[in-house]
């Protein structure tokens, strides 16, 4: 597993961190443990419009970002995601959620997986996934 260090001031995130439901959260900078969306739904993540944003799942969460039901994230093309947990996720999210990766997904670990969406159970869209960035298996 590899682990980015940075000191705390250094070190950028998602915020608000917790979100509340129906929330906005921006990711900036770097972050190397991970996002924790999965206490709220309704949730709109992107990440911001200027510089690298890079994002891992070094944290112990199992997942670069991780959220619950109904929300959106949005992977902006100066973003990495990189995965470095065994059986890891870059996004990993409940029911009715829908990932835009414009983006660089790295997959650096065994078994890991770049998106990993459960179920639509309402049965109306959207729910899934786009990828018009990279997903790449080191």
């Amino acid at each position: 597993m590899k682990v980015l260090a940075f000191s705390a001031a250094a070190r950028a995130a998602c915020l608000p961190d917790p979100p509340s439901d129906g929330g906005s959260v921006v990711c900036t900078g770097t972050d190397s443990t991970g996002f924790d969306g999965s206490g709220a739904d309704d949730l709109t993540i992107t990440t911001g419009a200027a510089g690298v944003v890079e994002l891992d799942d070094s944290g112990g969460l199992d997942s670069a970002i991780l959220v619950e039901d109904n929300s959106s994230v949005e992977i902006g093309t100066t973003a990495t995601v990189t995965v470095t947990q065994d059986n890891g996720f870059g996004i990993r999210g409940d029911d009715d959620n829908f990932v835009d990766n414009a983006g660089t997904i790295v997959l650096d670990a065994d078994g890991a997986r770049a998106i990993s969406l459960d179920e639509n159970t309402t049965g109306v869209l959207p729910n899934g996934a786009v990828n018009s960035g990279l997903i790449r298996i080191n």
